[in-house]
């Protein structure tokens, strides 16, 4: 009895715990509804709705290792409590702020916090549940946090539409700080006897740490690969989707949000998909050497033929975030290619590549798209994904 009473407040703990990271992928994807109207209603430039869209993701890679070095040491529970505070003020911020700085000051405070979010989850199912175990409860962990990104899309515009975006933005500060409470309410701490690993790393210096998480050369494949996969999710599903879609295949807004919404459905059905398959298959390296393959192929034919029909546009986007599951197999392959006591460290540093690499992806091509045009700045994801296939092949 009493295991099932720990196994009931295990789930109940990490599948609640996945409301913070759901609402924070939501403000990281807000900028496919949010973008148009900065332009609009502030004056701002393509160049300066891209930065501010990327200093989310610039802040959150600056403090990724840090929140693994934190979250390998203290509670968890607490650990996400503040930084889910931290997100809906930020939000609140954003609500009320007209200045560029005002503007930045609050996406780069959520993007802070948004470093614990999903690495938060991860511990708590590293410290819970058993290794064989993790690649399912990560990849529920990510469909959650993904059914963020989906609400801000489509269902976020017409919020915007009915309501006005400054009564949205209130509704969804609103909405964080409810959330919050409920977390206060639910979570628990594993308990003594999981965190044994917590007194043995406090006596491995830092520098030693991250010297070992550094020279392995796994972490970096890993960080590398899935952070190419993230590259048509952080563009076109965070940023710029709707207005290429508009501009290269003369659809409305409304329609090309509709679209770019497939992205994250596509996604929440094949994330639980891969983690199944990562936890019961032989044939994991098969799956990440594919899914790039065909993404690229995708991405060839938005490209090269159009315009497309919607209806096609939205079962290519689809397909699209269908292939991109297999990208939470890297979570667990980091976890199991470390030591375990360096869990959250190891997962810190390789998330650190991902959103890194994805910011410098969406500052380039909002640069490419303003000055050369959306085709040549979209046409250089299909070309990165071939490098994922690469990667794949000496990935463990």
């Amino acid at each position: 009895m009493q295991a099932f009473n720990m196994t009931r407040t295990a789930w109940l703990t990490c599948l609640v715990a996945a409301l913070f990271p759901f609402y924070s992928f939501f403000q990281m994807n807000l900028f496919n509804v949010m973008g148009p109207h900065l332009v609009e209603a502030n004056h701002f430039t393509l160049f300066q709705v891209g930065l501010l869209s990327a200093s989310f993701l610039y802040a959150q890679a600056a403090l990724l290792i840090i929140a693994g070095l934190i979250l390998d040491r203290y509670s968890t529970r607490r650990i996400i409590l503040i930084a889910m505070t931290m997100v809906a003020t930020g939000t609140l911020m954003f609500a009320f702020g007209h200045s560029i700085g005002v503007l930045f000051f609050a996406r780069i405070l959520t993007g802070c916090a948004h470093a614990f979010a999903i690495l938060g989850c991860f511990q708590l199912i590293v410290r819970y549940f058993p290794v064989d175990k993790n690649s399912l409860l990560m990849g529920i962990v990510i469909t959650i946090a993904l059914c963020g990104g989906l609400c801000a899309q489509t269902p976020f515009l017409l919020v915007v539409n009915t309501l006005g975006m400054h009564t949205a933005m209130l509704l969804n500060a609103l909405l964080g700080y409810v959330i919050t409470i409920l977390l206060f309410g639910v979570l628990v701490d594993p308990p003594p006897q999981n965190e044994n690993n917590r007194v043995a790393i406090e006596k491995i210096p830092i520098l030693l740490q991250l010297k070992t998480i550094m020279t392995t050369m796994q972490n970096w494949l890993c960080g590398f690969y899935a952070s190419i996969m993230s590259f048509p999710l952080l563009v076109l599903g965070a940023a710029w989707g709707a207005s290429y879609l508009v501009d290269a295949h003369m659809i409305s807004k409304l329609e090309a949000t509709s679209a770019t919404l497939m992205i994250f459905i596509g996604m929440i059905i094949g994330t639980p998909i891969a983690g199944a398959i990562a936890d019961f298959s032989k044939y994991k390296r098969n799956v990440l050497i594919a899914s790039p393959a065909l993404m690229a192929l995708v991405f060839l034919i938005i490209i090269l033929f159009k315009p497309l029909p919607l209806s096609i546009l939205i079962l290519l986007f689809f397909i699209k975030g269908l292939l991109s599951g297999p990208q939470v197999l890297v979570y667990p392959m980091i976890v199991s290619n470390n030591n375990p006591q360096l869990a959250g460290l190891a997962l810190g540093f390789s998330s650190t590549l991902i959103i890194l690499c994805g910011a410098i992806a969406q500052t380039l091509l909002s640069g490419l798209a303003a000055t050369l045009g959306f085709d040549l700045a979209i046409f250089l994801l299909p070309m990165a994904l071939l490098l994922c296939v690469i990667l794949a092949l000496k990935i463990k």
